[in-house]
C-alpha cells in the first residue's frame, strides 16, 4: 500500500488497470503464466462444487477457468481494485467485487480455496491473514507472486542492450518501491506461507523461457506503460527508454527474461 495515506489506493499501483493498454498487457501476461497457474490449481483438485476467491482478478482468465472448473453447483468470487479491464465470460456462478486487499473485509471460513497472483508485492503485508480467515477449515491458499529471474550472468556487460536492461529494471524495481511495493517479496512468500500456520505446504518457481516473442511484448507492454512515470521521476531519460524498445524488437537475444514466478500452497487446519 501506498506510504502516502493521502493517495487512493488504485493510483498507489503503477501498472494500473485505467490505462488504455492495461487489458492487453494482462493478457500477456495471462499467456506466460496461466499454464503453470492452473497445473497447481489442478493439482489441489479444484472441482465441482467448490467456492473460490480469485484475488486480484485483472484480466479474468483464471477466474473464468474457475468458473468452470467449480460448475454450477460451485462459486467464484473475483476481486480487483479495478475491474475495468475484466474479460471472464460471463457465468451464473462468477461474481465480480470491486475490493481492497489491503483494505477491505472478506467473508470468513466460506471457502474452499483462495488464489492470489502477483497481488501481495503492491499490498500490504497483513492483507495475508485475512486471505487465510477467508478459507473453511481444510480450504486451499495458492499464493503467488513474481520476483527479477537472476538473468545478468547471460547479458554481457559492454552490451549496450544489456546496460539498457539493467536500467530499466531498476528504474522499474525503484517505481514500485517509491509506490510502497516490494519486488522481492517472491523469494519470501515461502517463508510467508510457512509462517502462517497451514498444512500440507508446497511450491515451485517457475520461469517461462529467456526472450520469447512473449516475453518480448510482455516487456514491452510494460515499459510502455510505465515509461512516463519512469522518465518523470528521473530514473531513465526518453531517449533511453526509446533505446531500449527499440533493442526489445531485435532478434536473438537472450534477454530479457520474464520474471520468475512463485507459487506456495497450503491448507487451513481442520
Amino acid at each position: 500500500m501506498c506510504p502516502d495515506s493521502r493517495c487512493a489506493a488504485a493510483s498507489c499501483y503503477p501498472f494500473g488497470n485505467s490505462t488504455p493498454d492495461a487489458g492487453a498487457r494482462l493478457a500477456l501476461l495471462e499467456d506466460l503464466y496461466d499454464p503453470a497457474t492452473r497445473r497447481h490449481l489442478d493439482g489441489l483438485g479444484v472441482g465441482p462444487g467448490w467456492r473460490c476467491l480469485e484475488v486480484g482478478a485483472g484480466h479474468g482468465s483464471i477466474a473464468g477457468y474457475l468458473s468452470d472448473r467449480v460448475g454450477p453447483a460451485g462459486h467464484v468470487l473475483a476481486t480487483d481494485i479495478d475491474t475495468s479491464v475484466f474479460a471472464a465470460p460471463p457465468a451464473p456462478n462468477l461474481e465480480l467485487r470491486t475490493h481492497d486487499i489491503g483494505a477491505d473485509a472478506l467473508p470468513e471460513a466460506a471457502f474452499d480455496l483462495v488464489h492470489a497472483r502477483a497481488v501481495l508485492g503492491f499490498a500490504p503485508l497483513t492483507a495475508l491473514q485475512p486471505m487465510i480467515a477467508a478459507l473453511k477449515p481444510g480450504g486451499w491458499l495458492l499464493l503467488e507472486q513474481m520476483s527479477s529471474a537472476p538473468t545478468e550472468c547471460l547479458e554481457p556487460a559492454d552490451d549496450e542492450a544489456a546496460v539498457l536492461a539493467h536500467q530499466m529494471r531498476r528504474a522499474i524495481n525503484t517505481l514500485i518501491v517509491r509506490r510502497g511495493g516490494d519486488p522481492g517479496l517472491g523469494l519470501r512468500v515461502p517463508q510467508l506461507v510457512r509462517g502462517a500456520g497451514l498444512s500440507d505446504l508446497g511450491g515451485e518457481s517457475f520461469a517461462v523461457p529467456l526472450r520469447t516473442r512473449p516475453v518480448a511484448r510482455f516487456t514491452l507492454a510494460t515499459v510502455d506503460l510505465v515509461k512516463d512515470q519512469i522518465v518523470t521521476a528521473g530514473l531513465m531519460t526518453a531517449a533511453d527508454v526509446d533505446r531500449y524498445r527499440a533493442c526489445l524488437a531485435e532478434p536473438d537475444r537472450l534477454f530479457p527474461a520474464a520474471l520468475w514466478m512463485v507459487s506456495v500452497w497450503g491448507r487451513r487446519p481442520h
